[in-house]
């Protein structure tokens, strides 16, 4: 049994570093089989004076590099999956104690069925509920050593200050107190939630640094309990409505923030390339884009792009004094994962072909953005998107519903009248509706 976060991290670096000595193995093996296809590859190259001819040196060098790139692959494949097996026994293990977990629930009692509601967005995660009468109960709960990748506070609060009955902090206040004794760590990300009487707590990035978090949302519902009910919660595209959900809402999450993207950065519609995923592994308007904007790209590096499939960023935005790109994924573990991954890979092979392309930094985008008003059963639902910069380069969002959760049930109708409502929005807005595979 695995009981605290320290001894979860111990654990996981000695998996980390036996799945480093086997890639370590795997790549010496590799950069010494390659060693004579490189100098051939070098030598054709330098004689390549035309596309054409880069082709047939390039499908050679692809040929020649087989026995040594497919012993390598399966490897280091072998190796990641170990990794990855180890890990998630590892996370089971340290569940029953809490010491790791992806998702956590903090609420009081007077909001359990809202946090009973969001437990019910993530069947996969099923995150813990834990419920605190006081700031000593709070407290406590901070002071143990564990590590939850994303964490929900659903707390009462009034006029600035968390409230406990008649008991009122600050969050500054209280992240000042706690702080020698707090042994808690939110890698992720740190949402405030709850209800708030007056002006809610503008002070949560106290807690985003106490706590170590990358990233802090507030979702206030300001007000007592409102008579209609409504309340938002806000979820993965995947959630609903599996894969042909997870491409819908790819769809049209991709395109109302590069609406959002037009709007605050103001480009001319020939300073900005905005990718097309129904162009396949290559993209003619890619290579086209950068070519224009850097003259001095050689033949042999256009004819590279041409024939080479790389991953391609959502946005880059080059106006001759801002030379940035820009990656938006799912605000999920595997889409923020997956989102730095892609930052690097196009970090990689941009400074390889000398391009000027950086992370984004100046874009900020809107935290919310409406998508549409409809009524399910008589009852409104208003679907938006939740938006923010996780780190330079990379935008991650949510799908947020608001509705009465006490008269609608989160199951199949539901998720597929969503889908049947984003499927119309994509064709209203012209916007290619993907299928099925």
């Amino acid at each position: 049994m695995i009981a605290t976060c320290t001894e979860y991290e111990r654990l996981e670096r000695a998996i980390a570093e036996h799945r480093e000595v086997l890639t370590d193995a795997a790549d010496a093996e590799y950069e010494a089989c390659m060693v004579p296809v490189r100098l051939w590859y070098e030598e054709e190259k330098s004689k390549a004076n035309t596309i054409a001819k880069l082709q047939l040196v390039e499908k050679e060098y692809k040929k020649r590099s087989a026995p040594c790139a497919d012993p390598h692959t399966a490897a280091t494949s072998a190796a990641f999956a170990e990794q990855n097996a180890a890990i998630a026994a590892l996370r089971r293990e340290a569940r029953p104690t809490l010491a790791w977990l992806e998702e956590a629930i903090i609420t009081t009692p007077s909001l359990e069925q809202e946090a009973q509601q969001i437990k019910l967005f993530f069947p996969t995660d099923d995150p813990p509920i834990l419920v605190v009468r006081s700031f000593d109960d709070l407290r406590q709960l901070l002071e143990q050593d564990r590590c939850w990748m994303l964490l929900h506070l659903l707390l009462e609060a009034e006029g600035g200050f968390i409230r406990f009955g008649t008991e009122g902090h600050t969050l500054t206040e209280l992240a000042a107190l706690w702080k020698p004794t707090v042994k808690m760590r939110v890698p992720e990300t740190l949402f405030f939630e709850g209800r708030s009487v007056g002006t809610p707590p503008a002070d949560s990035l106290a807690f985003k640094e106490l706590l170590g978090s990358a990233g802090v949302e507030d979702k206030w519902t300001l007000g007592p309990p409102a008579e209609d009910h409504l309340t938002t919660l806000c979820v993965p595209p995947g959630v609903l409505g599996g894969p042909i959900g997870y491409l819908l809402w790819s769809a049209v999450s991709e395109h109302y923030i590069q609406k959002d993207f037009v709007m605050k950065q103001n480009p001319q519609p020939q300073d900005v390339y905005y990718d097309d995923g129904w162009a396949g592994p290559i993209d003619l308007r890619y290579v086209q884009f950068l070519s224009d904007k850097n003259p001095g790209l050689s033949a042999v590096l256009q004819g590279f792009l041409l024939t080479t499939s790389v991953r391609r960023p959502d946005i880059i935005l080059d106006d001759g004094v801002r030379k940035e790109l820009e990656e938006i994924k799912p605000d999920s573990l595997p889409g923020r994962a997956d989102g730095r991954l892609k930052l690097r890979q196009i970090d990689f092979y941009m400074w390889v072909l000398g391009l000027p392309y950086v992370r984004g930094h100046t874009y900020i985008p809107t935290t919310t953005i409406p998508l549409i008003s409809k009524k399910y059963l008589g009852i409104p639902v208003d679907l938006s998107l939740t938006v923010r910069r996780l780190i330079p380069g990379l935008i991650v969002y949510r799908i947020c519903i608001r509705t009465d959760w006490a008269k609608v049930v989160l199951g199949a109708a539901l998720i597929a009248w969503i889908i049947a409502v984003i499927r119309e929005l994509l064709k209203e807005r012209g916007i290619p509706v993907p299928q099925p595979a």
